[in-house]
């Protein structure tokens, strides 16, 4: 995009960002952007503040008209100050973590957009994983799926749309049964039980882990949403940390991971607000 049709775009961005503000009866204000961008069908708005995007987005309304009205698939409205502290905590888990050059790798993928030639495997187990899984294919060179043949964790009908999503990209995947009693898995806190039934070795991003990294054997287990929080489907927790939730009132580890995915932005303080509520109120 030229500077020319970068000003042209902005201006008819904004134009009809104010002119659908006002169609909604909201009320008269300037709202500062940064940059855009437009790649695949995604248009992309860098604003200025949060307050900024909060109008943008407009309750939904204003972003939703807004997709319409310019003819694009998906319009996403990101603060450009998250942009620039994520690219901070880059920085930082780099150097905290400098000797596994697997996460150093993802590093320099988000600061300077360079890839990686190594290979890795990730569990997908929800929307979220998905959207993890993405993003790791375009950082590294080889990614090969981990799913799980265990009904309290992936029902089939979630299993067979994980499957349809991989395979639109005709990504390898393994598919592991787990013979279980569900009930042993909720005596504690279950989050990290699935490192005992992977039985490849190498890299191994998933989801279903309570610290950011664990080195187990000849296998690295990395929480990459926990590293790297990235914007998904509200509230996305496996149905087993529901069920233990509801079998325990063990409230503490949700919140603490709510909180966590607000402080380093994952999530936007009024959605984690209410996702501690639906905690509250067991979901």
């Amino acid at each position: 995009m030229s500077k020319e049709q970068k000003q042209l775009s902005l201006s008819k961005i904004i134009s009809e960002i104010y002119r659908i503000r006002e169609e909604f009866g909201f009320k008269k204000i300037n709202i500062d952007i940064v940059n855009v961008s437009y790649k695949n069908g995604i248009l992309t708005i860098y604003t200025k503040t949060r307050s900024d995007k909060s109008a943008i987005i407009g309750k939904g309304l204003v972003v939703g008209k807004l997709r319409e009205r310019l003819n694009v698939k998906v319009v996403k409205v990101e603060d450009y100050t998250d942009i620039l502290l994520f690219k901070k905590r880059c920085k930082l888990i780099k150097e905290k973590y400098k000797n596994f050059d697997v996460i150093v790798d993802i590093c320099n993928y988000f600061l300077d957009n360079r890839k990686s030639n190594k290979k890795v495997y990730v569990t997908i187990t929800c929307q979220k994983d998905l959207i993890i899984f993405k993003t790791l294919k375009n950082i590294f060179s080889k990614v090969t799926a981990i799913l799980f043949d265990f009904n309290p964790l992936t029902p089939e009908r979630v299993r067979n749309n994980i499957i349809n999503e991989i395979n639109k990209d005709k990504i390898q995947y393994n598919c592991i049964k787990i013979n279980l009693n569900i009930n042993k898995i909720l005596e504690k806190y279950p989050c990290g039980f699935l490192i005992d039934y992977i039985p490849f070795e190498g890299v191994i991003f998933t989801s279903c882990l309570s610290k950011e990294v664990v080195l187990k054997e000849n296998k690295l287990f990395i929480n990459f949403n926990k590293l790297f929080p990235i914007k998904g489907p509200t509230l996305g927790y496996c149905p087993i940390l529901i069920q233990y939730l509801k079998k325990s009132n063990d409230y503490k580890n949700l919140i603490k991971n709510v909180v966590e995915d607000i402080y380093k932005g994952g999530k936007e303080p009024t959605e984690g607000v209410n996702d501690i509520i639906k905690i509250i109120k067991k979901l």
